[in-house]
C-alpha cells in the first residue's frame, strides 16, 4: 500500500493551484489562462549535482568509474530523483494554469530527448 494524497492519488502531488488561487485536483477544474506556455526544459547532469558533500566535477558517471566524491554508486539521485521530481512538479503547476506545451531534454556528456513538444 502506498499513502494517498488529498485527491485519493497514490503517492500523488495533492492538490494543483489554479491561477485564481483556489487548489483542486484535476487540471480541468482550473479556469482557462488566457495566455498559452510554450516551454523547453533542459536538465543538465553535469558537473557538481552528483557531488557528495562539497562540489565536485562529477563527469565519469557514464564510464561507470566509481568515486568516493561522486554518488555514482546510487545512480545520482539528487538528479534521477530531486531534479526531475521538482521538474515533474513544475510542469504540472504550469500546466494548471496556463495552455501549456512542454519539451524535456537531460544531458550530462550526450544530449537526449526524454518527452518531445506537448499537445
Amino acid at each position: 500500500k502506498c499513502p494517498r494524497d488529498e485527491c485519493g492519488v497514490c503517492n500523488g502531488p495533492g492538490k494543483i493551484p489554479c491561477c485564481n488561487g483556489i487548489k483542486v485536483c484535476n487540471v480541468e477544474d482550473c479556469p482557462v489562462s488566457s495566455k498559452p506556455v510554450s516551454v523547453c526544459i533542459a536538465l543538465d547532469e553535469s558537473g557538481s549535482v552528483c557531488s557528495k558533500g562539497q562540489p565536485n566535477q562529477c563527469d565519469k558517471l557514464a564510464d561507470g568509474i566509481s568515486s568516493n566524491q561522486c554518488d555514482y554508486e546510487n545512480n545520482c539521485p539528487r538528479f534521477n530523483i530531486d531534479t526531475k521530481a521538482f521538474t515533474e512538479i513544475l510542469i504540472k503547476g504550469l500546466d494548471a494554469v496556463a495552455e501549456s506545451k512542454f519539451s524535456i531534454v537531460t544531458f550530462g556528456r550526450y544530449a537526449k530527448l526524454d518527452i518531445g513538444l506537448s499537445d
